[in-house]
């Protein structure tokens, strides 16, 4: 035989079996048995007596609403049908008993809590009195002897009338929810109490000092269940039966015989239950009869030692614990998400923490924004983390490149327009005019005078591409803009202007013209007006190199030129002349003309000396048989396109099928061939010779002959004299002297006729 502590102990493990167990805790009835109320009183506290099983329905109240509700939920129609059907027939008849309360009201009650209408309430030592008016203006009173309330103590007073409708009315007193008197018959007043609440009025004696009231209520109809609530106590429910009509009791019977039926099914299921745990108990018991397990329970084997931290138990860098259950991995190490075991890398860059356009690298753990886009400037960010990835986006701010660079690299005076990231040049500023190719120059034009920038001493000229031609006139000399009296007309002004131009410095010679202003000794005194122009201390009148310097006045062979300056220091030559330009002269030069042929005009002006004029129907110097325009005078024989005729005859003067005048022309371009007339902006001169119309290589501003590519510059320096008057020495022949750089020839003294070509 075994004791009843082992076979309770046995009891207790199997009914924890059973409520853990799938197959049977499912079943509702069991849990309420074995396990847990909770399950279907789940607002009730945890730990609590309330929770046993054989108890819990007698000290907790719960609606049949929330308990139906709760075997819904838990599949009660599938799992215990009997028991949902029961709690569906309660439902019902507590509807039909609302519904029979609301047909037929219980008899008026009047409930009052130390108030009345019209009334008053007098407590006195043991007894209470209800004070009233009559209706023939006396007070009366209705006294209830022998109430305990003169203790000292705090009461809750309680008065009820019930039956004043029906002429059976009374008056019950309750002090602290205990009934301690009544009385059977109230006068008729109180019948009208219930006809309209509205002319109720509660009234208070005079309460003396000792005396506190806390609350006065009063409540029509109702009973004794409902007002109970208010009072926080139970009070015994003494109302009389209600008479119900036919159909309503009709009603209320055939919910009763179905919950009977219900009740008797669920009887039948609590038994079987019964029977089944008394078997398993027997089992329990013959189990232990036959020795298996200790204590009369097979013994359960034993538990599986708990696992300890090892080298590689934990994530690489993740610290591991021992605890009473096994060990216990730390977090993830900063970059991986996991649980301290297996630990798996973040990628960092789906939070987007790099500027857009940026690649972000995602690295193990970590990640790195690369480096910001062209045009932009900031730094490399490179970290680990989802908090770091948030919380340091990489910034990249926009280089302004029109500050950083001249103007971003436009052209000056011309707009520089940032963008995010690049810049792109725009228009000439305000009070320019061009573009990012020619320029932007300052706006100008001769024929408005506010732009106009020319001095009022100059000629005003528009030139191709919008340009400005200023010329100072006649007695003023500068560079347009600024121009400042001449008086010898020699291109210099008198005093130095404030400009940096060569005319604008003072002349050196301000009555004697000397457009190249020389001044050989360097003195600031040009040679035209200097006494000693070499500045050897003799003076230029008896000085036999005027302009270089020869204090010894050497002249080995007697003529007018000293040695430092005579061409042919031993032979005779007054003339200085020097056919070939070579430096020595003709008097001495074996090769005199150094085999050049001289010009055609020099041939031209020859043959009309010698009086052998062949045929020119023009006039202009050339043969018809060799003039490339015979009946267009045309002296210098221009030939642009070169196909024999000269450009003045020539209707295509570049050759590229575009007439020069008449349609399709006029050619924008009348000296360079451009069969496409390009012109971009639409000035009437051609892309192609916009700054140089000849295409000579010296742009149109300095050429002094723009039109034409075969003269660039005015040089006398190659100049052959013509002598006009051969025959005799009654005079010397013609003496020139070549000034500023060849742009000026001079004859320096009286001689025969003649002419520099």
């Amino acid at each position: 035989m075994f004791s009843k502590q082992a076979l309770d102990e046995a009891l207790q493990d199997l009914n924890k079996q059973i409520s853990e167990d799938e197959r049977l805790s499912s079943n509702p009835v069991v849990k309420i048995i074995y396990g847990d109320p909770a399950v279907f009183l789940s607002h009730l506290p945890k730990d609590s007596a309330i929770h046993s099983s054989r108890i819990w329905s007698f000290k907790k109240r719960i609606s049949v609403e929330h308990l139906a509700h709760i075997v819904q939920q838990k599949g009660g129609k599938d799992v215990v049908p009997i028991l949902q059907k029961f709690l569906q027939k309660i439902q019902d008849i507590i509807a039909a008993s609302m519904k029979a309360c609301q047909e037929f009201h219980y008899k008026p009650i009047f409930f009052m809590f130390i108030r009345d209408p019209m009334a008053s309430v007098s407590l006195h030592k043991q007894a209470v009195s209800l004070r009233y008016l009559r209706n023939d203006g006396k007070l009366s009173a209705v006294v209830f002897p022998n109430v305990p309330l003169a203790d000292g103590k705090r009461h809750t007073v309680l008065l009820r009338l019930s039956g004043v409708q029906h002429g059976n009315s009374k008056a019950e007193l309750y002090v602290d929810c205990v009934q301690v008197d009544s009385v059977q018959i109230l006068p008729k007043i109180f019948s009208e109490v219930l006809q309209s609440s509205e002319s109720i009025e509660l009234r208070t004696l005079q309460k003396k000092s000792q005396e506190t009231l806390d609350d006065l209520k009063l409540i029509v109809r109702g009973s004794l269940s409902q007002v109970e609530t208010l009072q926080d106590c139970f009070l015994p429910q003494t109302e009389p039966p209600v008479q119900y009509s036919g159909d309503v009791n009709r009603q209320l019977l055939s919910h009763m015989l179905q919950m009977n039926e219900v009740l008797v099914e669920v009887k039948d299921l609590l038994r079987q239950q019964v029977k089944e745990t008394a078997f398993l108990r027997n089992t329990i018991a013959e189990c232990q009869a036959c020795g298996l397990g200790i204590g009369g329970f097979p013994t359960p084997s034993p538990h599986p030692p708990k696992p300890k931290c090892e080298a590689d138990t934990c994530f690489p860098g993740v610290h591991c614990t021992d605890t009473t259950d096994g060990y216990q991995c730390g977090p993830c190490p900063e970059g991986f998400t996991g649980d301290g075991i297996i630990c798996t890398d973040i990628d960092e860059c789906q939070y987007k923490p790099c500027f857009p356009g940026v690649q972000c690298v995602n690295m193990a753990p970590g990640f790195r924004c690369e480096a910001c886009p062209p045009g932009y400037i900031g730094q490399i960010i490179q970290g680990m983390g989802i908090n770091f990835a948030k919380n340091n986006k990489q910034a990249c701010l926009d280089i302004d490149e029109c500050q950083r660079i001249a103007n971003g690299g436009c052209v000056p005076n011309s707009k520089c327009i940032n963008t995010m990231g690049s810049y792109h040049c725009g228009a000439c500023k305000p009070g320019f005019t061009g573009d990012q190719v020619r320029g932007c120059k300052a706006e100008r034009s001769c024929r408005n005078r506010v732009l106009n920038p020319c001095s009022i001493h100059a000629h005003c000229s528009e030139i191709r591409q919008g340009d400005i031609l200023c010329v100072c006139g006649i007695g003023w000399a500068g560079d347009g803009f600024l121009c400042g009296k001449d008086v010898d007309i020699d291109g210099y002004p008198d005093e130095k202007l404030p400009c940096s131009a060569d005319s604008c410095k003072k002349d050196n010679c301000m009555f004697v013209p000397n457009s190249g202003q020389e001044d050989a000794d360097g003195d600031g005194v040009g040679d035209a007006c200097d006494d000693d122009a070499d500045g050897d201390g003799i003076p230029n009148d008896q000085d036999n190199c005027v302009l270089t310097p020869n204090v010894n006045q050497k002249n080995s062979d007697q003529d007018i030129f000293g040695d430092v300056c005579d061409n042919c220091r031993m032979v005779l030559n007054n003339d200085q002349r020097d056919t070939d330009g070579d430096g020595k002269g003709d008097a001495c030069d074996e090769d005199i003309d150094g085999d050049v042929a001289l010009p055609f005009v020099l041939q031209a002006i020859l043959s009309a000396v010698n009086g052998d004029i062949s045929s020119t129907l023009d006039g202009d110097g050339h043969q018809d048989s060799t003039d490339n325009c015979p009946t267009v005078i045309n002296s210098s024989q221009l030939d642009t396109d070169k196909d024999g005729l000269g450009d003045e005859c020539d209707d295509d003067d570049d050759d590229d099928g575009i007439p020069d005048h008449v349609p399709p022309g006029p050619d924008n371009c009348r000296l360079v061939p451009n069969p496409g007339q390009e012109d971009e902006n639409s000035d009437g001169i051609g892309d192609i010779c916009e700054s140089d119309y000849d295409q000579d290589t010296v742009i149109d501003q300095i050429d002094v002959c723009p039109e034409n590519a075969e003269v660039t510059l005015t040089d006398f320096r190659a100049y052959q004299t013509v002598v006009l008057d051969p025959e005799g020495d009654a005079q010397i022949d013609p003496n020139w002297v070549v000034l500023n750089q060849g742009m000026e020839i001079v004859q320096t003294m009286n001689s025969d006729p003649g002419l520099a070509v």
